[in-house]
């Protein structure tokens, strides 16, 4: 068997691409590993018969398992572009993880797999479904075109987010030197338990392990993690879908070091996501807790005949929804003078109402209407195609989403 090219000379290409000079070689980018492709034309060998590691040099990335062609495969360490040198756990000198991973590539794991790749070179979907994961890669790539026509990304990044993004079904292959692993699993606490212990034990010691959960603390997830690692545990809330909706939460849990807590931040900034950060760890962060509120006082008043789901609706759609994207509510109370909002009465029956608006949500759900995709919930959805109306919310978030970033440049925001 033919011995793999000599290579003498590497340069960085961009986006963590070589090209090897000696050999004329064209370097693509393959699911699992870079491969060499094409003859090489000093005729000392046929590339495309070699498997070719090229892996950032002075970094801790794990690529033994990535090789499976014995010696018929070559490693290669390259410069990183523009002078970086990877630093630990896969990170480059500015804390972008080189190498990241996301664990569950549903409705929420594959859009913050697809916000990854716009600063990380290197992501991993991890799901036990090879369907599920099958599906995510059409949807990233769907998505990616999505958001560049509406302006959210550039072309280069639209090109280059897809082709970041690798799939696994091997829990190990995904979290194997990774900076940074995000957990976007089912909310189910026993489950989200042991996937963290498990990741506690797969990834490298000082990689920032996050999660996407807002039903349950950081602690509560985390409970099987022990030792140092409590320092790297942080919080990452995102809105569906995660790849449009700007915001994400950022939150600690009483270990958390600062370094973590930051870093974190400063990936999802990188990322171009609007990050706050959330200093106490408590279920449903600052937004779900904040949604539940308006949901509670508008399932009572569909309880109580007010006005129909459809016109309660259009009255936050239309009426204060608009304004929000603006300015915030308490920003809006400021505008509008503290001195009326003082004067406004609560009402001693709101709790009776709010527990009616409760029962009726239960009782629609038990009847089996449980909404968009059974033809009926809260709202008739039976002549509405379920596919496009979410294609079409899909849009107008991101038509909404480039509004709003418009909007804050121009307040200097």
């Amino acid at each position: 068997m033919r011995q793999a090219p000599v290579i003498t000379s590497i340069s960085p290409a961009g986006d963590g691409k070589a090209i090897i000079e000696r050999c004329m070689v064209k370097i693509t980018e393959d699911r699992d590993y870079w491969t060499g492709s094409s003859a090489c034309s000093a005729g000392l060998a046929d590339c495309s018969t070699h498997k070719i590691i090229l892996v950032p040099e002075r970094s801790n990335q794990r690529v033994e398992p990535l090789c499976s062609g014995g010696s018929d495969c070559k490693m290669i360490h390259y410069p990183t572009p523009d002078g970086v040198a990877a630093g630990a756990a896969g990170n480059d000198s500015s804390g972008v993880a080189m190498k990241s991973a996301v664990i569950g590539a549903g409705a929420m794991g594959h859009g913050i797999g697809e916000v990854l790749a716009r600063a990380c070179p290197e992501v991993w979907l991890y799901d036990p479904d090879a369907a599920t994961l099958e599906r995510a890669v059409a949807l990233i790539r769907e998505s990616a075109e999505r958001l560049r026509r509406h302006g959210l990304i550039t072309a280069d990044v639209a090109r280059a987010t897809p082709a970041r993004v690798r799939t696994t079904t091997d829990l190990e292959r995904a979290a194997a030197g990774a900076g940074f692993v995000i957990e976007a699993a089912p909310e189910d606490l026993p489950m989200k338990q042991a996937l963290f212990a498990e990741l506690d034990r797969l990834a490298p010691p000082d990689a920032v392990l996050a999660t996407n959960s807002s039903s349950f603390t950081l602690a509560e997830v985390s409970e099987r993690v022990d030792g140092p690692r409590r320092r790297l545990l942080v919080g990452s809330h995102f809105f569906l879908p995660a790849q449009i909706v700007p915001l994400v939460e950022v939150s600690r849990a009483a270990a958390t070091a600062d370094e973590a807590f930051e870093a974190a931040y400063a990936l999802w900034e990188r990322c171009g996501k609007t990050p706050i950060r959330v200093r106490r760890d408590v279920s449903g962060y600052v937004a779900n807790r904040l949604q539940r509120a308006l949901m509670r006082e508008a399932l009572a008043q569909v309880a109580e005949g007010s006005a129909s789901a459809e016109d309660i609706d259009r009255a936050v759609r239309f009426g204060f929804g608009l304004r929000f994207m603006v300015r915030g509510p308490l920003a809006q109370r400021d505008v509008a003078g503290l001195g009326l909002a003082s004067r406004i009465q609560t009402n001693p029956d709101d709790r009776e109402r709010l527990n009616a608006g409760r029962r009726h949500l239960l009782d629609t759900a038990a009847a089996g209407h449980l909404g968009l995709d059974t033809g009926r919930g809260l709202l008739d959805w039976h002549a509405r195609d379920p596919g496009e109306v979410r294609r079409t919310g899909a849009e107008a978030l991101a038509r909404a989403a480039a509004l709003l970033i418009e909007n804050e440049r121009a307040e200097g925001k």
